[in-house]
């Protein structure tokens, strides 16, 4: 018998790595929240922690809500306190963040499922995953009002594969265990939705176009390879581990500018999700009004 367990356990050994999955590599593109490659729109109330870009589509393309400043080299500054981070149009650095984005959507597309092909089904309502790769041929719906719930580790991985992603208004991704929403990835090889006041983690990678709903919460990164449309209210954050450095630094002038105003840095913490109405926002219970939140 002990000899059994012990080949048991030795077949285990020489399995499991070849069962653990390593995040795809999103390259240049980690430092962006938002990316498209032919047009990008954020509602008015929207609150993006991230670099925002367009390629290759010009900025023209591109309305986000407070309106711009200037143009420098193809980026934009915002006039209104609504991003962390610039604005990218196309360029060295946003065509190489899309090329990346196209890698790495290949990349997460084609990984060999941890089980089998439509295992689960399709709608998630009450279920609970734990770190592999999930692939479907068909529609992945969240319904409105359920909860989906991820189990895992800080360096666990979940791909989910499928044809499109549509979860319900006031939906909840749930994660258990430390997972970062670095290591999320949801990967429709045509469009994902998110549906109105709904709680979403991890990275896109959309094939088409992707499309977030007023007052939604997202703490994960947004990759469309075709349009971006964001809702009224809707927070958007950039996890701040495992992927780049964070938004790059604007340039002295914009900095000039912004310092002349007061401000009050409010970013939302790894795994921490953030709340927002007409007039104030809320991560962890930290409130502060619209008025008083200043992004560069």
């Amino acid at each position: 018998m002990v000899h059994v367990q012990a080949s048991i356990l030795a077949a285990l050994a020489l399995v499991a790595p070849a069962l653990a999955q390593t995040a795809p590599d999103l390259g240049r593109a980690c430092n962006f929240v938002l990316l498209a490659t032919s047009a990008v729109t954020t509602g008015a109330a929207s609150l993006l922690y991230g670099n925002v870009g367009i390629s290759p589509t010009t900025l023209a393309a591109m309305s986000i809500g407070g309106g711009m400043r200037s143009v420098v080299n193809q980026t934009y500054f915002i006039a209104n306190p609504r991003v962390e981070g610039l604005i990218h149009g196309p360029g060295n650095l946003t065509d190489g963040a899309v090329a990346d984005v196209r890698a790495a959507y290949t990349d997460a597309r084609t990984r060999e499922p941890t089980g089998a092909v439509n295992v689960r089904d399709p709608i998630l309502d009450g279920q609970n995953f734990t770190a592999g790769v999930y692939q479907w041929t068909t529609v992945v719906n969240l319904s409105a009002g359920q909860n989906v719930t991820l189990i895992g580790s800080a360096t666990d991985v979940f791909i989910f594969q499928m044809v499109a992603l549509a979860t319900g208004a006031a939906s909840q991704i749930l994660l258990i265990g430390g997972i970062s929403p670095s290591n999320i990835f949801w990967v429709p090889t045509s469009t994902l939705g998110l549906g109105a006041a709904s709680q979403f983690y991890g990275i896109a990678l959309a094939g088409s176009a992707l499309n977030v709903g007023a007052g939604a919460l997202w703490n994960g990164a947004a990759y469309a390879l075709s349009a971006a449309s964001i809702g009224t209210a809707v927070i958007l954050s950039n996890p701040s581990g495992g992927c780049g450095t964070g938004p790059e630094t604007a340039p002295a002038a914009f900095l000039t500018e912004k310092a002349k105003r007061a401000q009050v840095t409010l970013l939302p913490r790894e795994s921490e999700m953030c709340e927002a109405s007409a007039d104030k926002v809320i991560c962890g219970g930290r409130k502060q009004t619209r008025a008083q939140v200043m992004l560069a």
